[in-house]
C-alpha cells in the first residue's frame, strides 16, 4: 500500500487507518473460522518518503518555470512523490522536472518511454542550475 500526501499528519492518519482496517479484518475472519490456526497479519514498511510541500514562490521554482518556458515547455506545478520530498521535508528547496521524452502508462505493466526531444530535459536542468548560480538571468 503506497500512501502519499503533502501533509505528514495525513500520512500518519492514513497509516493508522490502514493498520486498524487490517486488524479488524483479521479479527473478523478469525471469528468466522472454525478450522486451523488463527490468521495473523504483519505490516512491514519497505520505504518511507517524507511528506512535505515546497515553496511555490522560491527562486528555484521561478527559475524552473522560466527555463522551461524558454524551451517552449508548458510547466505544471503539481504535488508528487519523488526524491525531492527528502530535501523538501528538511526545508531545502527542491523540485523534480521531467526528463524529457514521452512517457505513457506510468507505474503499470504497459509503461513506456520514447526518446522524443529528451534533450530538452537536460537543457532545462542546466538552465535552472545556471539561473540558481546567478550565471544567467531568468526572464
Amino acid at each position: 500500500v503506497d500512501m502519499r500526501s503533502t501533509d505528514p499528519a495525513q500520512v500518519a492518519a492514513l497509516d493508522r487507518a490502514l493498520r486498524t482496517a487490517v486488524d479488524e479484518a483479521v479479527a473478523l475472519e478469525n471469528d468466522r473460522r472454525s478450522l486451523g490456526e488463527p490468521l495473523a497479519a504483519q505490516l512491514t514498511s519497505v520505504g518511507a518518503r517524507p511528506a512535505g510541500q515546497g515553496d511555490r514562490d522560491s527562486s528555484l521554482v521561478r527559475h524552473a518555470l522560466a527555463a522551461l518556458a524558454e524551451l517552449g515547455i508548458n510547466a505544471e506545478l503539481a504535488a508528487s512523490s519523488t526524491d525531492a520530498n527528502i530535501a523538501i521535508a528538511a526545508g531545502i528547496p527542491a523540485i523534480t522536472i521531467a526528463r524529457g521524452g514521452v512517457s505513457r502508462n506510468a507505474h503499470s505493466p504497459e509503461e513506456s518511454w520514447q526518446n522524443v526531444d529528451a534533450h530538452l530535459g537536460v537543457q532545462a536542468a542546466l538552465l535552472i542550475m545556471l539561473a540558481e548560480a546567478g550565471l544567467v538571468v531568468a526572464r
